[in-house]
């Protein structure tokens, strides 16, 4: 009986050793295809994320321009007299 086990034990194990290479080749294609479809989607959340977070910044700056339009467009008009 032990002989059995020894015989299966060495047919398993060199199975094994024949689809390593197999599964190695797999698993890899697979993590480098996931990688090469999931790097654009990152860096387009990253530029998302960019862009929301600069928002309030150019929201601030164009208030602040539209202001000081106004205050030099009102001093011109207060300048001319006749």
């Amino acid at each position: 009986m032990a002989l059995l086990w020894f015989v299966l034990g060495v047919l398993v194990g060199l199975f094994g050793l024949v689809l390593l290479p197999l599964l190695i080749a797999v698993l890899g294609s697979a993590f480098a295809l996931g990688l090469v479809v999931a790097l654009p989607v990152l860096l387009a959340a990253a530029i998302f994320f960019g862009i929301l977070a600069t928002a309030p910044t150019i929201a601030y700056g164009l208030a602040i321009g539209a202001v000081l339009i106004l205050l030099w467009a009102s001093d011109r008009k207060g300048r001319q007299r006749r």
